[in-house]
């Protein structure tokens, strides 16, 4: 059995990057697993990326601390667009942008979009974006998660399905939630009474409750239908 090595695909400084139409299987027969698909590098990126991720599947990323798409602290894209994927059967979470933890008002993306993607059969978080402090001279993370299924995800006591703590804009509509968080929550917002925010046009069917400090972010059109 091979050891295992950190991703696939490393993002260096100065890098952007289009993905197509690959199947990421982390524990492919006795070869070591790859800890990620996508990272950037761990050394500070000066740079702003781009990153794209279109018809691709992840699975098999089968610890805990395994990531699909991480970032590493010190980078920060313009945005990251995840479109027509599919994310299963995996203990680890699937994007992991939560590296900046000083607390200083760092994230890790400008821009999140999150669009047409199957989530299903995972452990841990599908989604996990932090921004941490209160730093009033930057604008983002501004979030988008829309036509999305979120199926048997993190039902772990105390689990999230999505995790955004200190988004200051979301918008998470058009989405179903079936049998996730059970153990804690669907979604988990961590807002300031400014942040722009709402979930609306979303089925939750036993599935957790949306956790926040307002109540006025979630739509009147959500639903708990079967």
């Amino acid at each position: 059995v091979e050891k295992s090595i950190p991703s696939f695909i490393t993002l260096e400084n100065g890098g952007s990057l289009m993905i197509q139409g690959i199947h990421f299987n982390s524990a492919y027969k006795s070869y070591g697993d790859a800890q990620s698909a996508i990272v950037t590098s761990k050394t500070k990126m000066l740079q702003h990326y781009v990153l794209k991720v279109e018809n691709c599947e992840f699975y098999n990323f089968n610890e805990s601390s395994y990531a699909c798409i991480k970032a590493s602290k010190g980078s920060l894209a313009d945005s990251i667009v995840v479109d027509h994927c599919i994310f299963r059967n995996m203990s680890g979470n699937g994007i992991d942008l939560s590296s900046e933890r000083d607390d200083k008002g760092m994230y890790n993306a400008e821009k999140v979009i999150v669009r047409n993607t199957v989530f299903y059969n995972m452990l841990a978080s599908a989604m996990n974006v932090y921004r941490g402090g209160n730093d009033e001279s930057t604008t983002g993370p501004a979030v988008t998660i829309d036509h999305c299924l979120f199926n048997d995800v993190d039902n772990r006591e105390q689990g999230c399905v999505i995790k955004l703590l200190g988004v200051q804009y979301a918008r998470i509509i058009n989405s179903s939630f079936y049998l996730s968080g059970q153990g804690g929550s669907s979604i988990m917002f961590q807002e300031l009474r400014w942040d722009n925010i709402k979930v609306d046009h979303c089925n939750f069917y036993k599935s957790g409750r949306i956790q926040s400090f307002r109540t006025q972010l979630i739509g009147k059109n959500n639903t708990n239908i079967p």
